[in-house]
């Protein structure tokens, strides 16, 4: 938390707000994306089941396979402590569903179900494509399913296993748009970035959740940021968005926005 802290004020000291950026495609990714405050029309159905999981007191083994929980070693916890803790916030998960309406992919990867309400933003954003999303705890996999399943989305397929040994199976598939948000720790990371880059498209989009999770955790993001492949990248603080357009210049925004606090 304190390493979290001390980086968000090197954000807010390094960082730009939107007027003080020039790139077309950004300022229109800002106009039309990141600052829409209005609703859609899945919004409310989605909100309502998660907060019907937020009122659950029973609890839960957790099987974390990726860096751990900052909230503590007790592997049983609550439903409503792992919801408030572990699960994308509604305006994060709001703000990649605006993502995948406006660069309408066809092929969506997800890696992290957590209990599927931003598997539900992500399918409902564009329900011509398809949402494959892996959870490796099969406790919060049950509960995922259980929650789609109720809200009656149908272009998901959610699958139960690490993603180490699911990836390999799913390089068949041609993926626009990759929201990587399990195992924040550098070497994981990297690894499913390099998974992720052998099939890479010019137009294709890459989100990461929690860039400044841990110190490693946004070593990982630089090495990111850097790689060859990589062309205009975003820096919001709570996630980060990789462009591999060659016909956007090489640059790394840290955008000062509401967002960062989602």
């Amino acid at each position: 938390m304190i390493y979290k802290l001390t980086s968000y004020i090197k954000f807010l000291v390094n960082g730009k707000s939107k007027y003080n950026i020039h790139s077309p495609f950004f300022h229109e990714l800002i106009d039309k994306v990141l600052v829409h405050d209005g609703d859609f029309y899945c919004y409310p159905a989605v909100e309502h089941v998660r907060n019907q999981m937020g009122t659950m007191n029973i609890k839960i083994q957790r099987d974390d396979l990726g860096a751990g929980s900052k909230y503590g070693g007790d592997k049983s916890k609550k439903v409503k402590t792992i919801l408030k803790h572990s699960q994308s916030s509604p305006q994060k998960a709001q703000l990649l569903f605006r993502m995948v309406n406006y660069f309408n992919p066809t092929f969506i990867l997800e890696l992290g179900t957590s209990f599927g309400f931003t598997t539900a933003y992500l399918a409902n954003a564009n329900k011509s494509s398809k949402v494959i999303s892996v959870e490796g705890d099969e406790h919060i996999y049950r509960l995922a399913q259980k929650n789609l399943k109720s809200l009656g989305i149908k272009n998901i397929n959610l699958i139960n296993a690490s993603f180490e040994s699911v990836l390999p199976k799913l390089s068949k598939y041609d993926f626009n748009f990759i929201y990587f948000d399990g195992n924040h720790t550098k070497k994981a990371t990297l690894n499913y970035f390099s998974w992720a880059l052998e099939q890479v498209k010019e137009n294709d989009v890459f989100i990461f959740d929690d860039i400044y999770w841990s110190k490693e955790m946004n070593e990982a993001w630089n090495n990111i940021v850097d790689h060859q492949k990589t062309t205009l990248t975003i820096d919001l603080f709570s996630i980060g968005i990789v462009f591999f357009n060659k016909n956007l210049s090489k640059e790394n925004f840290k955008l000062i926005h509401k967002a960062n606090f989602y």
